[in-house]
């Protein structure tokens, strides 16, 4: 039954084949029937074969003419259906199910004709997605066919009953807006425009978790304003779309009248890189930022590597060392594009990556370069983000206006860190005269308060040849760890290479720094010790007083890779190393004759102003008659275990308050020696030595009278010399 009714003409052919095949079976065994049966039965056998034929051609004749009505009746509705799939191909879009352009066009003729009988206006628009090709670029036609089927729907559920939406082919769409008053039409379209854009306002599902945000750009003509007919009318729509789309980055409004091109010109407002509008597109893209900054910052350093200036830098890293710094650089990038930084947050972090950038000897040209590079790189890495136009061009203007803040802090910390270093070589010198131990201990203050420098050491080598610490500054721990380990080996033991790296500067001459300072820490046991105080860089600067063998060491401690390699560091050492040596030979007294260590060195000036200072005489004999003319006060050091230190060793420790202070103390002990041998009797005259320093005081003579009238001894029993130690200033 149910082919007999779905499909009759299956029926009929059926039944006409049964028949006839029933009808040539009994012909076709008639003769056979005949020879078989007696002669009295094959009349009945002919009639009854011919009964069977009539039969079977009866039956078909009675099917034929039931299911012929069927048949008949089935085919009007193929015809019909034909007909409507033939009407909904001419009228529709296969894809997405709106009008076509051929049915647009009848439409646009028929609302024209409604327009000019009702005395309305009507606007034609002409609609163009943006940045769709990227969406089928990326993710294939077939997510931009699911795009399009979207866009499509989101069309047919915000255009009014009376619009007529239709696609003329690819991302381009066409609208008629009917039911326009002439005098306020302008304004009917930026209400139904403002709902028309929701279509583009929330991102698209391309399926398998992808999703993808596209504008468009709509221009629009009205009748009879601007065209009286349909062609004209589309024309102008399409121009002014163009119009549009040109301007798309900076325009205030999505589409455009043919009749107002300086709509789409108008000047948009200044756009805050990190207002709110900023800040919600920078929320917006964090998933495609996040899975773009492995890839870029991989990009980054493969270019870098290739750099005449930072290639050597890069290639000087351990693997260890890389993988840090692109871990580090992957987390600046983020932190550049979180929507919560702001430009205070990107100059204070600014600040200490322009610090460590001079340090590792990238120059203000190298910088600019390398920031050229990294806005080139994060441009082709954005254009992968499926983002409207508008959006990414603020997005763009975000991202760029935070990397040139980063660049131009980095810059002014980068020059600040340079002109530091060389404030630093051309600072004052010292008043002359100033005590070696004072004016050692501020240069290295000075050098320690430099960006990226841990500690810095005098050093001198004692009578066994070793290396001792005279004076240091920065960070106490490494004084320590320096005299255990680098600064243990004698002289005679130390080898030019792979020794010590101050002994390499003693023999050499010349300033050793870097891999040579790394190598021999490694060699001796040291570079993990060192690493664990922060130090990833020394340097250690010979000091030679005159044209002859050095006799001082300077020892640089620095906390960046290659600080003390780095071209634009060499005129700082350099000149580091002019200074040292002008303040060793015309500038100050001369250094104790034996080298000291510098916590022995305290404790004597400690000592020599708690008890510990003895004033002993020498007499002055007349040759001439044998007579004693007078004595001459000599200052001693008595330590506690009874020993004595000579002033030779001490006065080169103290400065200029102290040696005021030393005179003044060894002045009243001698004048009162000078008082007790006039109570026996013995009347002796007084030598004491006086530092030009002293003499220079403002209150040295006031001095010397408190110190004679407490004492009682005449002013003429006294005399005082200058120290033989001490120059005078011209």
């Amino acid at each position: 039954t149910d082919i007999l009714w779905k499909r009759p003409g299956i029926s009929l052919g059926i039944g006409f084949f049964v028949a006839l095949g029933v009808a040539a079976l009994i012909w076709a065994l008639n003769p056979w029937f005949m020879a078989f049966f007696k002669p009295e039965r094959r009349l009945a056998i002919s009639i009854g074969s011919a009964l069977l034929v009539w039969t079977a051609l009866g039956f078909y004749q009675i099917l034929a003419w039931q299911t012929l009505p069927i048949f008949l009746r089935h085919e009007r509705e193929l015809v019909k259906k034909k007909e409507q799939e033939l009407y909904h191909l001419a009228q529709f879009d296969s894809l997405t199910g709106l009008h076509n352009r051929p049915a647009f066009e009848r439409h646009l003729q028929a609302a024209l004709a409604r327009a000019k009988r009702h005395d309305t206006s009507l606007a034609v628009g002409i609609i163009d997605l943006d940045d769709f090709k990227p969406v089928n670029d990326r993710w294939g036609h077939e997510a931009g066919d699911a795009l399009l089927q979207q866009v499509a729907r989101r069309f047919d559920e915000r255009r009014r009953q009376s619009d007529m939406i239709a696609r003329l082919g690819g991302d381009e769409f066409a609208v008629v807006l009917e039911g326009l008053d002439p005098r306020g039409a302008r304004e009917q379209l930026a209400a139904i425009a403002h709902r028309l854009h929701g279509v583009v306002e929330s991102p698209f599902d391309l399926g398998d978790g992808q999703r993808a945000e596209v504008g468009m750009t709509m221009g629009l003509a009205l009748f009879p304003a601007d065209a009286g007919d349909g062609d004209a009318l589309l024309r102008l729509a399409d121009a002014a779309m163009y119009r549009a789309k040109a301007n798309k980055a900076k325009r205030t409004q999505w589409w455009q009248c043919s009749s107002a091109p300086s709509d789409a010109e108008a000047p948009e407002a200044p756009f805050d890189p990190y207002g709110a509008d900023a800040r919600a597109l920078l929320a917006g893209a964090q998933p495609g930022l996040q899975a773009m900054s492995s890839g870029f910052v991989e990009d980054f350093y493969s270019r870098l590597g290739e750099a005449r200036v930072t290639g050597p830098i890069l290639h000087a890293l351990g693997h260890s060392d890389m993988r840090a710094l692109r871990a580090a650089q992957a987390a600046h990038l983020r932190f550049l594009l979180d929507p919560s930084t702001d430009a205070a947050m990107i100059a204070r972090r600014a600040e200490h990556l322009g610090r460590a950038h001079a340090l590792v000897g990238i120059d203000a040209a190298t910088m600019v370069e390398s920031m050229s590079l990294y806005r080139e790189l994060c441009a082709a890495h954005f254009r992968a983000l499926a983002l409207p136009t508008r959006s990414r061009y603020h997005l763009t203007l975000a991202i760029e206006r935070r990397l040139l803040d980063d660049v131009q802090a980095e810059l002014r910390s980068l020059e600040q860190t340079t002109g530091q270093y060389q404030s630093a070589i051309v600072a004052p010198l010292p008043a002359p005269g100033a005590l070696w131990a004072d004016v050692a201990a501020s240069e290295l203050e000075l050098l320690t308060a430099l960006p990226g420098m841990l500690a810095c050491a005098a050093l001198r080598p004692d009578v066994q040849g070793v290396f001792q610490i005279e004076s240091l500054a920065g960070h106490e721990p490494l004084g320590a760890l320096l005299r255990q380990t680098m600064l243990a080996q004698p002289l005679e033991g130390a080898q030019t290479q792979g020794g010590s790296l101050v002994a390499t500067a003693w023999r050499s001459g010349r300033i050793a720094r870097g891999g040579e300072a790394l190598d021999a820490a490694a060699a001796a046991g040291l570079r993990d010790a060192l690493a664990a105080h922060g130090v990833r860089s020394m340097a250690a600067i010979p000091v030679a007083p005159d044209a002859h063998r050095a006799d001082m060491v300077l020892l640089l401690l620095g906390a960046f890779p290659r600080q003390f390699e780095a071209a634009p560091m060499e005129p700082f050492l350099q000149g580091l190393q002019r200074r040292w040596r002008e303040l060793r030979a015309t500038r100050l007294r001369r250094l104790p004759s034996a080298v000291l260590q510098r916590d022995l060195a305290q404790s004597w000036r400690e000592r020599l102003f708690s008890g510990g200072l003895e004033m002993h005489v020498q007499p002055i004999i007349d040759l001439r008659t044998g007579a004693l003319r007078k004595v001459e006060a000599l200052a001693r050091l008595r330590q506690p275990d009874g020993s004595l230190v000579s002033p030779a060793l001490f006065l080169p420790l103290l400065g200029n308050a102290e040696l005021d202070r030393l005179f003044r103390l060894g002045l009243q002990q001698s004048l009162g020696f000078v008082r007790e041998w006039d109570d026996q009797g013995l009347s002796v005259d007084l030598s004491v030595n006086l530092p030009p320093s002293t003499l220079l005081a403002p209150d040295c003579a006031r001095w010397i009278d408190e110190a004679l009238t407490a004492s009682a001894v005449a002013p003429q029993r006294l005399a005082l010399e200058l120290l033989e130690s001490d120059a005078f200033d011209d």
